[in-house]
């Protein structure tokens, strides 16, 4: 038997109740270990400068700058940690952002527990994940914002 070393994970959700409930979902159902947990960017990153962590899971909106400024200084520091965003936003925009910013994944928090556990593994493993219900706007996304063309630009368009 070979012993699996546990994926460590820092928490970041300015919601007290949410971050406890999280990281208790998370260390009882797989070999999670939380590492540490913030409630904002700079206590995160004060955090992420003196633990060693193999994921990092931040909320995208929370006082006073939000999870995408948090991830662009995650970045800006050479930190290469995969970040997760979880969020409530099913918005199009916040997940190109999100992924734009360099985030390894879009999860919300309406998952099931046993996808967000997966999720977790997966970024650890290289993958990028996204919430099954943003996969149709990720593709939108990736095909040019996912607008029909409109009439007077068809018009145009010449015979050839």
């Amino acid at each position: 038997m070979t012993d699996t070393k546990p994926i460590r994970v820092v928490l970041v959700d300015d919601h007290t109740l949410f971050r406890k409930g999280l990281a208790e979902l998370l260390e009882q159902r797989s070999a999670i270990r939380i590492v540490g947990n913030a409630a904002n960017g700079d206590d995160a990153m004060e955090l992420l400068s003196t633990t060693e962590a193999d994921v990092v899971i931040t909320d995208l909106n929370m006082p006073p700058h939000g999870g995408l400024a948090l991830l662009r200084k995650i970045r800006a520091a050479g930190w290469k940690v995969p970040v997760l965003v979880l969020t409530v936003s099913d918005a199009r925009d916040d997940l190109a952002n999100a992924l734009g910013a360099g985030a390894q994944g879009y999860l919300l928090k309406d998952m099931e527990p046993d996808d967000v556990v997966d999720a977790v593994q997966r970024a650890v493993r290289g993958e990028t994940v996204v919430a099954p219900a943003m996969t149709l706007k990720l593709v939108h996304l990736l095909q040019g914002g996912g607008q029909p063309p409109k009439a007077e630009a068809l018009h145009q368009l010449t015979p050839r």
